[in-house]
């Protein structure tokens, strides 16, 4: 959100000059202006998660490290846009 804010400050358009991603989809991001597109995570699980390993990990002594890959999405929304070809043509040097 302050990526946003300062470019509105430098007069950098967004999305239009600069496409801004946030992270967490924060409820705030879809308030903002422009709205702020994010990544989503489950915070919930993660939380379960980690109590449920925390819990296996003290009851066992012997408990092996172990890795938990939760799903995230893309929440678009309109501080993003997609790149538009460029149309200048570089120099042959």
């Amino acid at each position: 959100m302050g990526v946003i804010h300062a470019a509105i400050e430098m007069d950098i358009r967004v999305p239009d000059d600069l496409s801004v991603l946030g992270y967490d989809d924060l409820p705030i991001a879809n308030y903002i202006v422009p709205a702020l597109t994010t990544i989503a995570q489950p915070l919930l699980e993660m939380g379960q998660t980690a109590a449920n390993l925390l819990i296996q990990s003290i009851d066992s002594p012997y408990f092996e490290p172990q890795k938990a890959v939760l799903p995230t999405h893309l929440v678009v929304r309109h501080s993003t846009q997609a790149l538009q070809k460029s149309t200048r043509h570089s120099s042959n040097r």
